[in-house]
C-alpha cells in the first residue's frame, strides 16, 4: 500500500522578502468505495480515505515547511452523489465545501482529518459524480489570488457514474464497472477546460483497473 505524491506547485520562485502564492484545491472522493481495502473490494476498512488523507497531508506538509519561500492557500471540497435512499435529491447537492481558502495548516489538517464528510459518522456513501467536485472546486478558483499559483488535486478511487442533468439532478449509474459513463466523463472534462488554473493534477486511490 504506497501513495507518494510529490508534486512541484510553487511556480514562480519565491524567496524571503517575496513569497511565491500558491493557492491549492484539494477534490477528494467519498463515494462509498472509498471506505474499501486499498487492494480490493473484499472489506470496509476505510482504507482508501485514509490513505487520500495521508497523501493530501503530506503535500500541504511539505508546502508549509517551505513557507519561507512559499505563501500557501488551501482549500477542500467532497464528492460524492446524493441519489437514493439516504438522501433527497436536490439540484447540485452533489458535492460540499469542506474548507474555505485558509493559510493555517492546522485548520486545513483538522478538516482534511475531521469526522464529518456528508454526515456526521464520516459516513461515505453514494456513486461517483466528477462534475460535482469540479464545480465546486470551480468556484473557489474564482476567489483564487490574482497573482497566485492556482493548483487543482484531485483524488478518487473509481471511474465516474453520475453526472448532473440540464436541471441539476443527478443522473447516470452508480456501478460503471471497468469503464465509465461517457457523459459523466465528458461533463467532468468540460468542467476542467473551463478552469482558470495553472496545474490540475489527477491522485488515484485504490486499485489501479478502477479509475
Amino acid at each position: 500500500k504506497t501513495y507518494n505524491v510529490n508534486l512541484t506547485v510553487s511556480g514562480k520562485i519565491g524567496n524571503e522578502t517575496n513569497k511565491a502564492k500558491v493557492d491549492v484545491v484539494f477534490v477528494m472522493d467519498v463515494s462509498n468505495s472509498m471506505n474499501r481495502n486499498m487492494a480490493d473490494e473484499t472489506e470496509d476498512t476505510n482504507e482508501r480515505i485514509k490513505a487520500a488523507r495521508t497523501a493530501i497531508n503530506q503535500l500541504t506538509s511539505n508546502l508549509s515547511n517551505s513557507d519561507n519561500l512559499i505563501d500557501a492557500r488551501y482549500s477542500l471540497v467532497a464528492f460524492s452523489s446524493r441519489t437514493g435512499w439516504r438522501y433527497s435529491d436536490e439540484a447540485y447537492n452533489d458535492a460540499d465545501l469542506k474548507q474555505n481558502w485558509t493559510s493555517s495548516l492546522t485548520t486545513f489538517t483538522n478538516s482534511v482529518n475531521g469526522t464529518s464528510f456528508f454526515d456526521d459518522n464520516n459516513y461515505t456513501t453514494g456513486g461517483t459524480n466528477y462534475e460535482a467536485g469540479l464545480m465546486e472546486a470551480n468556484k473557489l478558483l474564482g476567489s483564487a489570488r490574482s497573482d497566485a499559483t492556482r493548483v487543482v488535486i484531485f483524488l478518487s478511487d473509481g471511474n465516474p457514474g453520475y453526472y448532473y442533468d440540464a436541471k441539476g439532478i443527478t443522473d447516470g449509474t452508480g456501478n460503471p464497472g471497468t469503464t465509465y459513463d461517457t457523459t459523466a466523463m465528458q461533463n467532468a472534462k468540460n468542467v476542467i477546460s473551463g478552469m482558470s488554473t495553472n496545474y490540475f493534477y489527477t491522485v488515484g486511490v485504490g486499485p489501479t483497473d478502477n479509475y
